[in-house]
């Protein structure tokens, strides 16, 4: 007894300790990261221009146009940027491997060259734009006429481009006007969520390019000035996956994987639910199997009660009575749960299939 107390405190001793140096370890980046500068400089227009693309494809509808949309994460703060450049290793580590507490995704799918034309264009959010000529300030009420084109048809993850031109009361074109650009949202309520901004041109043109992640009606509006113009374009699915979360352990795997079947693979039309489907990550000496047979050694233990329950001998006094009914079932429900629980482990939605559990 005093041996077994002495191992449960030993475990629990041991869980602790792993818990508090992974806590510990949270705020240093881990091998490869620690030590990882950042190739470009921080005032590199073209990879501040690269990172803004990325930025607006993956970041906006979290942190919002400016960087701000987060209060806790605002990357327009200029301590943001002191800690960005004093610290490179560790930015790259969190959007590298994300912070799924926080409901952030892990972007090891882009290259690592991406990831710090992205880093450096965060570090751009907390500077004033140098050079040109400084867009006009609308008035509260701009007369004039503003219209929004863009196409009718669009595919997810590949780009639309939004156009808004405004001209005068006099039907002239005006330049260095500011246009926002929104995409109406539905979260409890319905909203206009900030995209982009975009300065017109001497035809009083300004050009927004967006990159829609979501099937179905894309309703975006412009505004300046007081007006408002709307569009709407029918967004449907591309013809592969926009973007591939990375998430989870990783662990040793001595074979390819094992998907069945091919066909879930490939994009379903519209908002249809994710398929099932059979995976061994790691192919047949998966480690799955190990908690396949953990399983069945459990379900073959109480299946081995029940069926010794059913073989004991009835008494004479009793044979009226069936004692044999409640074995019976007993086995029947043992039974149905040993195959559904190793069929949960074998067959998981197809939704979970980027998490990389090899």
């Amino acid at each position: 007894m005093k041996q077994r107390l002495g191992v449960g405190i030993g475990l629990a001793i041991l869980v602790m300790l792993m818990i508090a140096t992974t806590v510990m370890a949270q705020g240093e980046p881990p091998a490869p990261y620690a030590g990882m500068k950042n190739p470009f400089p921080w005032e590199d227009t073209s990879a501040q221009a690269a990172g803004q693309s990325l930025y607006k494809q993956s970041c906006l509808g979290c942190h919002g146009i400016k960087g701000d949309g987060l209060a806790a994460y605002d990357f327009s703060k200029e301590d943001f940027s002191q800690s960005l450049q004093a610290r490179p290793d560790y930015y790259f580590w969190v959007l590298s491997e994300g912070r799924l507490s926080n409901g952030m995704p892990g972007f090891k799918s882009l290259s690592e060259q991406q990831r710090w034309q992205l880093l450096t264009y965060l570090d751009s959010l907390t500077s004033a734009p140098a050079g040109g000529e400084a867009p006009s300030a609308p008035a509260e009420s701009a007369k004039g006429i503003l219209r929004l084109t863009a196409p009718e048809q669009a595919v997810s993850g590949e780009s639309v481009t939004l156009k808004a031109t405004f001209e005068d009361s006099q039907g002239k074109p005006v330049a260095n006007a500011e246009m926002k650009f929104y995409l109406e949202v539905e979260l409890f309520t319905r909203a206009l969520m900030e995209i982009g901004e975009a300065v017109t041109d001497e035809q009083g043109v300004a050009v927004l390019e967006y990159t829609p992640r979501r099937n179905g009606n894309l309703a975006a509006a412009v505004r300046y000035g007081g007006n408002e113009a709307r569009a709407n374009v029918n967004v449907t699915g591309g013809a592969e996956f926009s973007y591939e979360a990375e998430a989870g352990i990783h662990f040793p795997q001595l074979g390819e994987g094992i998907i069945y079947p091919k066909s879930v693979l490939t994009l379903r039309p519209g908002d249809a639910a994710p398929l099932p489907a059979f995976r061994l990550p790691g192919g047949i000496l998966s480690w799955v199997l190990i908690l396949v047979a953990t399983v069945f050694m459990i379900w073959f233990t109480y299946f081995r009660v029940m069926y010794q329950i059913f073989r004991i001998p009835i008494v004479s006094e009793i044979r009226d009575i069936n004692t044999r009914l409640m074995p019976s079932i007993g086995m029947a429900i043992v039974i149905t749960i040993g195959v559904v629980l190793i069929l949960k482990l074998l067959i998981s939605p197809y939704t979970h299939l980027h998490i990389p559990l090899s």
